[in-house]
């Protein structure tokens, strides 16, 4: 026996819209013998006696337990079916568990230490530890509803340590945010364009639209105002940790953000229009040396959803996915007067914005400055004979220089003292390998010998480019730079490597042509070894075949480059709780990939200090880059500032933070932890999307190393004094690792040629083509670039994320990429049929 479940408070502060047992049916409310069911509790705790303590019967326990026979002490009771109120995972049937919303819900099948999302993917009785968008299962503790803790770990399952230091039911624990506080709107049509006065926070951020110069002060933004919801579950305001890092750390702003626009009443939508000969919106770059000056951009744009951050009434307007603003850039978004309201009425001017478009210098300092902002819009407008009075509103903003650090890496890396690998061995189904330590020994030990390649071990010494001390969970990892902008190294570690050079082959005169091997996340040094058989024997042009060694390495973050902890790589590698390490982690990532360049060009081994008895030295021309999800994201930021390595693969290779966020559900679903940080019902985070003004502030704090802001400078327009770059992208559908959005998102801003058939569009900004394919875009010099995206279909067969591994097709294409590059005359790759 048991009490009968009662509704709480709880439940409606965790989002319940109702109660009710099963079948939707009201639940009878038992108060116990001597209560009511209108008494006080304490903080939402229900009447009765709780877990632990000694009883004579049921009623003495409080609703959801029970007077345990044995031990004469109030016990919960298993018994809960799904959907039925529960404040403890006790409480629910078999399988099942107490989720936040106080229903029993069914519990997944991870166990102590496995990656989670949410509290459901756990077993039962498990909870979330959540560390940013994701965690990992742990033991629940004993403490009840009520006691005191520390951390959620002390508590029983279902139970939360709140702010208040006592373990409570999530909603109590985490009373929700209930979003911005709107003031009143005006009663007129207005388009919004307020300049806060005197350093105080804005009433509505966004009553200046948003990003605008008028917010750079002292070369950096300033964001006092921006909303923050305060600290939640991972007891960080993760939002204000991200504002303050974009206040230190950013001198301008995003290249992918769009600008937020307020109005005191809805517009006519159809009465905004981007094309055509009479556009009433534009996007156009003003800076008046700047290649792309006057030209209008293209556009997106979204409206009005529910979000807890932003006003009603709201218009966002920003780049094409897959077509960045241009680094270091003043560009200007405005809309003009032809836009009307519902009714069709005139849409009045800011009196702010009739002040910085006059010629007339305010004598308010505020003003005064923001007018001098808008000078060169002003300037521009005159420039292009377009009358200042049809421009009903506008912003001016300037985009950081978001490809630096990330451009200046090679030359700090080759600053350094060359590199020489040490403590290399050969695997020879008897040796233990040396790079054992580090993660799983099954995986990091020498595999079984292969009758096609030579495993060989060892170490290389690798430039730390991260300030601080690793893992930086909470401080540190931030790539410094000096006085001139150049990055500073910060120190020297060794870094395992495993490389295959075939057998039964001659090496060639000029060495062995290698492909490095960059891994995805939870991958190893070895990883590049499932690809080492296809390589050693790869298919190239006219029948011949090419004999490519094969140099894999621990990824940042990876083996024992993770300062001794024993969180997951992906936790690691994507640390949402210190914004400087997230950002950097995957610039580290691009500095190792030119550091082993140079230890590929220098290495020349003959056969007496050769660990295979056989020279070994590598094809400076043909060195290749192969790249996996981490590895290609990695990848994207190398290649083009490396001229010695002019072909790649890249496999998984998504792009664009914002659209990984909303899409990514493998290794965990990335949305339920976003939901948790932002305090914002995942409903409403689903359904404003791409427009949702926090994610965009992430966006623009990972702008320098997201691949989207690289992918332009493999073929259409490469880096100064820079080369193009010959790749093939493969296109799993079904990536759940790389949502098919990024996929895209990289596609589109590489100007990869989608390969027939198309499976899943893309819209491409490059024409489709039939396999073979070989120079296929017309890059700047000579030759033409072969630059493809291939799809392939695993048909739920496997995640989509590992077709270039699980697809023949795809691993024969990828193979024979390398291999027409190799036996090219003018080593251009041919995507073969």
């Amino acid at each position: 026996m048991r009490s009968k479940r009662v509704c709480w408070a709880f439940l409606l502060a965790a989002g319940a819209t109702g109660c009710g047992g099963k079948g939707g049916t009201e639940t009878e409310i038992d108060a116990g013998a001597d209560g009511d069911a209108d008494a006080d509790v304490d903080g939402g705790l229900p009447p009765g006696l709780g877990v632990g303590d000694t009883c004579a019967d049921d009623a003495e326990c409080r609703p959801g337990l029970g007077c345990d026979e044995g031990s004469s002490t109030c016990q919960p009771v298993p018994d809960g079916l799904p959907g039925e109120l529960c404040t403890l995972t006790g409480e629910c049937g078999e399988g099942l568990f107490c989720s936040p919303l106080g229903a029993c819900a069914p519990a997944g099948d991870a166990a102590v230490g496995d990656p989670c999302g949410s509290p459901a993917d756990c077993s039962a009785g498990l909870f979330c530890e959540a560390r940013g968008l994701s965690g990992s299962c742990a033991e629940s503790g004993a403490a009840d509803w009520n006691d005191a803790c520390a951390a959620t770990a002390e508590c029983l399952a279902g139970l939360y340590c709140g702010a208040a230091g006592t373990c409570q039911p999530f909603g109590i624990a985490f009373p929700p945010w209930l979003g911005v506080t709107c003031p009143p709107d005006d009663e007129a049509s207005v388009a919004y364009f307020e300049v806060p006065r005197g350093g105080e926070p804005p009433n509505d951020f966004f009553r200046l639209p948003f990003p605008n110069d008028v917010r750079l002060v002292g070369g950096h933004p300033s964001l006092t105002g921006f909303p923050t919801p305060g600290p939640g579950v991972l007891g960080v305001d993760v939002v204000d940790l991200y504002r303050g890092a974009l206040e230190n750390d950013t001198s301008a702003f995003g290249t992918n953000s769009p600008v937020f626009f307020r109005f005191s009443k809805n517009i006519d939508y159809d009465t905004l229009e981007g094309s055509g000969d009479d556009p009433t919106f534009d996007i156009i770059d003003i800076t008046p040396d700047s290649p792309g000056y006057a030209n209008v951009r293209g556009w997106r744009w979204s409206a009005n959803h529910s979000t807890n951050y932003i006003c009603p009434n709201w218009l966002a307007i920003g780049p094409l996915i897959g077509q960045p603003f241009n680094p270091g850039t003043t560009y200007a978004i405005w809309i003009t007067t032809a836009v009307r309201d519902p009714e069709g009425n005139p849409i009045a001017r800011d009196e702010d914005f009739d002040a910085v478009m006059s010629d007339e210098v305010p004598e308010d300092p505020d003003l005064a400055a923001a007018h001098e902002k808008f000078g060169i819009f002003r300037e521009f407008l005159d420039a292009q004979g377009i009358a200042r009075d049809t421009v009903l509103v506008a912003s001016v903003f300037t985009t950081a220089p978001v490809r630096e650090p990330a451009s200046l890496l090679r030359d700090a890396i080759r600053a350094t003292e060359a590199p020489a690998p040490t403590e290399t061995m050969v695997c020879d189904g008897v040796a233990v390998s040396i790079c054992v330590d580090g993660g799983d020994p099954v995986e990091r030990d020498c595999g079984d010998p292969d009758d096609r390649f030579w495993e060989i071990h060892g170490r290389f010494p690798n430039p730390m480019m991260q300030a601080g001390e690793r893992p930086y969970e909470l401080e540190g990892g931030a790539i410094e730079v000096d006085e001139t902008g150049a990055p500073v190294v910060q120190g020297t570690e060794e870094v395992c490597f495993s490389l295959s050079v075939p057998k039964g082959v001659s090496m060639p005169a000029a060495g062995w042509p290698v492909v490095v091997f960059s891994h995805g996340t939870g991958g190893n040094f070895r990883s590049g070894l499932q690809v080492a058989g296809a390589l050693s024997s790869a298919p190239g042009a006219g029948g011949q075949n090419v004999n490519f060694a094969v140099f894999g390495y621990d990824g940042a973050m990876h083996g024992d480059r993770r300062g001794g902890s024993e969180r997951g790589e992906d936790e690691l590698f994507f640390n949402v709780l210190n914004p400087e390490a997230a950002r950097d982690n995957i610039l580290q990532g691009a500095a190792d990939l030119f550091q082993i360049v140079r230890v590929l060009e220098e290495l020349d081994l003959d056969a007496a200090s050769s660990p295979i008895a056989e020279p070994i030295r590598f094809d400076t021309s043909r060195i290749y880059f192969f790249g996996h999800s981490q590895g290609s994201t990695v990848g994207a930021l190398f290649l083009p500032y490396e001229p010695d390595v002019d072909v790649a693969v890249l496999s998984g290779a998504g792009a664009f933070l914002v659209d990984s966020l909303l899409n990514k559900t493998s290794p965990v679903d990335a949305t339920f932890g976003i939901s948790l940080m932002l305090q914002e019902p995942q409903d409403d985070l689903l359904r404003i999307g791409r427009e949702h003004p926090v994610l965009n502030l992430f966006q623009w704090y990972f702008d320098r190393s997201d691949a989207l802001n690289y992918g332009k400078l493999l073929v259409r327009e490469p880096a100064p004094e820079m080369t193009a770059t010959h790749f093939l992208q493969t296109y799993g559908l079904g990536d759940t690792y790389s949502p098919p959005e990024t996929l895209a998102a990289f596609a589109r801003a590489s100007y990869a040629g989608p390969v027939n058939p198309v499976l899943e569009e893309i819209d491409a900004f490059s024409g489709t083509v039939d396999a073979p394919v070989t120079s296929n875009f017309n890059c700047p010099g000579s030759p033409d670039c072969t630059a493809v995206v291939a799809q392939y279909d695993p048909a739920g067969a496997y995640d989509g994320h590992f077709v270039v591994f699980d697809d023949p097709d795809a691993s024969r294409q990828a193979a024979s990429f390398f291999g027409t590059a190799a036996t090219s005359v003018e080593g251009i790759p041919t995507f073969v049929p």
